[in-house]
Formats: structure tokens, C-alpha cells, sequence
């Protein structure tokens, strides 16, 4: 019996035992904390005190333990159970045995129990132990427990703790089934359980499904199933429905995903439930991103009026669904191509001018990509004024726009990549001194656009200053970034071969000869190109004195 009031010689534990004859002692001790303690160290006293004795004296006390009157106990002899496992598999075949006879029986025990957290300690186990057990032993020994767990609990329609504990258990282990066994036993549980009386298990039957259809690569019955689910009468059912939606049509067949499961996706997004719609409208952007373009062209003039770009465009004029628009945009961009840019950019414009700052900063964090989508004129046209706008915009767009901005700027004509300099120059002036951060992310982008300017003119009235202001600034970590960007500048100059070359080279010569700048030429020894050649910057310099000076700062 347990001590009415536990003191701490109570709770003490005998010093002098070994840790096997401790765990013996303990594990069926009155008081629940020294049970919980000593069935954590089962698996070490397995692995310690060797098979035999794993198998003779501590395999007895797993019992008794998995009917333990604690919860917690229950709960964390599951875990114990799975690291078990692996040292008896680890030692022969007389421990696989084991294994198979009494742990893997003992989960799925533990599988069945009446509490929920137990449930769910045991499932996750068990879907670990599952990787151990041979292709042989995979039906008997585990598709078998795991079939009883639901049909044991159809006599008690109302008790559907169970039935969602099996169904989980069969999209987790169907990968490791293979197709053969999966097919004949998996699919029609898995399509019971969809007709199920409990609202829950029909849900978790659809939550399940992308699992199911990855491994079974999307059988024809399981499909019908999903169909009819979409249809289901509850709103929870039609709502996790439409959270698989864009995960089940990326395994799908493209003629199922083009027909019906099109179909069907479309009535949800218009279902009459607004957490059913809210659902599939998150999905939108994936499913549209699923089709190919020609099968949106398609299919879109078969169900009439380009439902579903329209309902992807509407989001756009909707306060709630403004992030979830800009999150998916890139997706429904690149699956719709450039000839169809002009369905969503009016869409697109109105949220670059969105009072939310989260939606425009995502709209900037893809720019670059989007720029990378779009037709040359529509870069220079329409999306050149947009990442103007969010240059000038608060310090969360400003950032995220400055990480791409060299990659954005090389898709725009080279005229205007010109003359966009003097605005980010600007950008920078205005900028609080205080954001530093700001300045280092374009130190980041002095190489790349050091690259992408054609007019060597350009080139020092505007790149070479900032490089100069930027390797002075009053922040380390900006002068350490912006430091590799130097050989670029200077190679791309050097190669001009232009009469006024030394002449203008003359006035930073400091960046040869002052000490403060040696990590900037500590970059030209990096193996890029020939930036360590002598004849690409060294010799650049005006006399041999400054290309020593380079030397010594190198050696200093």
C-alpha cells in the first residue's frame, strides 16, 4: 500500500543495489513516482545487464506495468518500450523473437488503452518499432494488432478514441506495408472508417489520406472516398477535406486532378460553411500551382468563368484574406506564366499599396521572383515602380526587398538598372542611422551590382562612392561585408582599359595604403576568377609603391 504521507526516507532508494536488482525492486514499488523513475531506466538496464537477463527478469515486469493505475506510468513505458526494442533486435535472433513476441504485442496493448495520451505515447512507438520488424513478420505482427484496435471498438460506436488511434496507425505505417499488402487489407479499413457514424474518425480519415495516397500512389476507391467526404454533411469533415486538398491533387494522376477532384475542390471553395471556404482559399495558390498551365487554361473554360483564378483573385480585396493572396502568389504566378500575368496584376498592385505591413513585406520578399516570371517589359513597366515604392517604404519592407535587390535588378533593362542608382543612393541617406542593418544587406549586393553595370561612368559616379562610403562606415560588420565586394569593382573597372583609369583609381588609393583596410584586400587572395592576379588589381594601382602597399597590408 502506498504510504499515506511520503517522507523522504520513503522515497529513498537503496544505494547498494545494482541498477538491475534496483529497477526489479522499484518498477513495483507502492509509490508511483519510484515506479515512473525506474521504468525510465529500463532500456539502459537491458542494454547493461545483457539479453538473458533482459529477457528473463525484465521483460515479466513490462506486464504488470502497461495495467499500471497511473497514467504517466502507462505513458512513459511506451517510450521505454520502443528504445527496448532496439537493443533487442540489435543482439540475434532470439532477441528479434522477443521482440516480435512480447514488446510489439505490448504496444499495440498500450495502443488500445483508455486514456488518450497513452494512446498517442504507444502509437508514436509503435510507428518507430514498425521499421524493425521484417517484411515477413509486418502482417501478423503488427497490420493485424492494428486492425483489432478498430474493430474492437465498433461494438461501442460512441467510444471513437480507438478508431481514430487505428486510423492514424494505418496512414503512418502504410509506407512500410507495400502496395500488395496495403491494398488488400489497408484500403478497405481505411474506406469503413470513412463511413464511420463519429464525425471525428470521418476527419481523421481525410487527414490521413495525402499519407495514404503517396504510398499507395492514389488508389481509385480511396479517391471516390475523398469525393464523398467532400460532400459529407458536417462542416468539420468538408473542412479537413479542403486542408488535403492541395497535398492529395500534387500526388494524383493529372486526369483525377484536372476532372473530378477539381470539381470538388471548386464546391468547397464555395461551399455554403465560411471556415469550409476560409479552408480551401488557403489552399488556393498550392491547388492552382498543382495544374500545369495548359490544364488551367483548360479546365477553367470548361467550368465557366475561370472560377478558380477569379476566387484567387478575389482574395485580394479581402482584409482577411490579403496574407494568404501574397503568400500564394508566386505559386499561382509561375503556374499561370507570363501570358497570363494580366489576370492577377491588378490584384497584385492593390496589395503593394496595402495599409498592412505584413502583406506588402511579403510581397517584397518575392519580387525578385515574381520580376523573374513576368515578360522584360513587364519588369521595367509595372514592377520596377513597385520595388521603388518599397525602397521607400518602413524598415520591414525596405529589408526584405534589399536581401534580393541585386537579383532583382539584373532582370531589368540595363537603362534602367542605370538609372535606378541615384534612388538607392538616396535610399541610403535617408535611411536612421541607427539601422545599420539596412546598410549591410546592399554591402551584401556591391558585387552583384558591380556586375551588372555596363557604363564604367556609372560605375564610379555612383557604385564606387558607396563602396567607399560603405568600407567607412561606422558599423564593423558592414565595413567586414561590404570588404569582398572590391575585387569585383575593381576588375569590372580594369577591364575597361580606360584612358582616365589611374587618374581615378589615384583618389582611393587609400584603400591600398591605409591599415584599416587590409580585410579588404585580404578578399583578393579568395580563388575567384583571377581577382589574386597581380594584372587584375595590383598593377591597377598607379605606381608599384601602391601595389606593395597592398603586399604589406596583406602580410600585416
Amino acid at each position: 500500500a502506498v504510504p499515506a504521507s511520503l517522507t523522504l526516507e520513503a522515497l529513498s532508494v537503496d544505494d547498494s543495489l545494482s541498477q538491475l536488482d534496483r529497477v526489479l525492486k522499484y518498477a513495483v514499488s507502492p509509490i508511483p513516482l519510484q515506479r515512473l523513475v525506474h521504468v525510465k531506466l529500463l532500456a539502459a538496464t537491458a542494454a547493461e545487464s545483457g539479453l538473458e537477463a533482459a529477457t528473463n527478469e525484465l521483460i515479466p515486469l513490462l506486464g504488470p506495468l502497461a495495467t499500471d493505475e497511473k497514467m504517466e506510468v502507462r505513458q512513459q513505458l511506451a517510450s521505454t518500450v520502443r528504445d527496448m526494442a532496439s537493443f533487442f533486435v540489435a543482439n540475434s535472433e532470439e532477441g528479434y523473437r522477443s521482440f516480435i513476441d512480447f514488446l510489439l504485442p505490448l504496444l499495440c496493448t498500450l495502443c488500445a488503452d483508455e486514456r488518450e495520451e497513452v494512446r498517442q505515447a504507444a502509437s508514436e512507438a509503435l510507428v518507430s518499432a514498425a521499421v524493425l520488424v521484417k517484411p515477413c513478420d509486418l502482417g501478423r505482427a503488427v497490420l493485424t494488432n492494428v486492425l483489432a484496435i478498430a474493430h474492437d471498438s465498433l461494438h461501442d460506436v460512441a467510444n471513437d478514441g480507438l478508431r481514430l488511434t487505428a486510423c492514424w496507425l494505418l496512414s503512418e505505417l502504410a509506407p512500410g506495408f507495400g502496395k500488395r499488402l496495403a491494398m488488400q487489407f489497408l484500403v478497405p479499413e481505411l474506406l469503413s472508417l470513412a463511413q464511420d457514424p463519429e464525425v471525428r474518425v470521418r476527419r481523421q480519415v481525410a487527414w490521413t489520406l495525402p499519407t495514404i495516397f503517396t504510398a499507395l500512389e492514389g488508389p481509385r476507391r480511396l479517391t471516390l472516398a475523398y469525393l464523398t467526404l467532400c460532400r459529407d454533411p458536417s462542416c468539420r469533415v468538408r473542412r479537413a477535406c479542403a486542408d488535403v486538398s492541395a497535398a492529395l491533387a500534387a500526388v494524383v494522376k493529372p486526369e483525377t486532378r484536372a476532372g473530378p477532384m477539381l470539381s470538388a475542390f471548386l464546391g468547397l471553395v464555395e461551399d455554403e460553411n465560411s471556415k469550409v471556404r476560409a479552408g480551401a482559399r488557403l489552399r488556393l495558390g498550392a491547388f492552382i500551382a498543382c495544374l500545369s498551365g495548359q490544364e488551367v487554361g483548360t479546365i477553367v473554360q470548361e467550368v465557366g468563368q475561370q472560377k478558380l483564378v477569379s476566387a484567387f483573385v478575389a482574395m485580394a480585396s479581402s482584409d482577411e484574406d490579403g496574407k494568404n493572396f501574397a503568400y500564394q502568389f508566386p505559386a499561382v504566378a509561375l503556374a499561370l506564366g507570363p501570358g497570363r500575368w494580366g489576370e492577377i496584376s491588378q490584384s497584385y498592385h492593390l496589395l503593394a499599396i496595402n495599409g498592412n505591413t505584413e502583406i506588402r513585406r511579403m510581397l517584397a520578399c518575392s519580387l525578385h521572383e515574381i520580376a523573374a516570371l513576368v515578360d522584360p517589359e513587364v519588369v521595367d513597366g509595372e514592377l520596377l515602380p513597385v520595388f521603388d515604392g518599397f525602397l521607400r517604404d518602413n524598415t520591414m519592407v525596405r529589408n526584405s526587398v534589399f536581401r534580393n535587390l541585386s537579383d532583382f535588378l539584373r532582370l531589368v533593362s540595363p537603362e534602367k538598372r542605370t538609372s535606378f542608382l541615384p534612388n538607392l543612393c538616396a535610399v541610403l541617406d535617408t535611411a536612421p542611422k541607427m539601422n545599420w542593418r539596412v546598410r549591410e544587406m546592399v554591402a551584401r549586393q556591391l558585387g552583384g551590382l558591380a556586375q551588372l553595370l555596363s557604363c564604367p561612368d556609372s560605375a564610379w559616379e555612383r557604385l564606387v562612392p558607396l563602396c567607399d562610403a560603405l568600407l567607412r562606415d561606422d558599423v564593423a560588420q558592414v565595413r567586414l561585408v561590404a570588404a569582398p565586394a572590391v575585387p569585383s569593382i575593381l576588375q569590372a573597372l580594369h577591364e575597361e582599359r580606360r584612358a582616365d583609369y589611374r587618374v581615378k583609381l589615384r583618389a582611393h588609393q587609400e584603400w591600398a595604403t591605409n591599415k584599416g583596410f587590409k580585410m579588404v584586400f585580404s578578399c583578393c587572395e579568395e580563388p575567384e576568377g583571377d581577382l589574386a592576379d597581380s594584372t587584375s588589381v595590383t598593377t591597377g594601382f598607379p605606381d608599384d609603391s601602391t601595389g606593395a602597399s597592398i603586399g604589406a597590408a596583406k602580410e600585416n
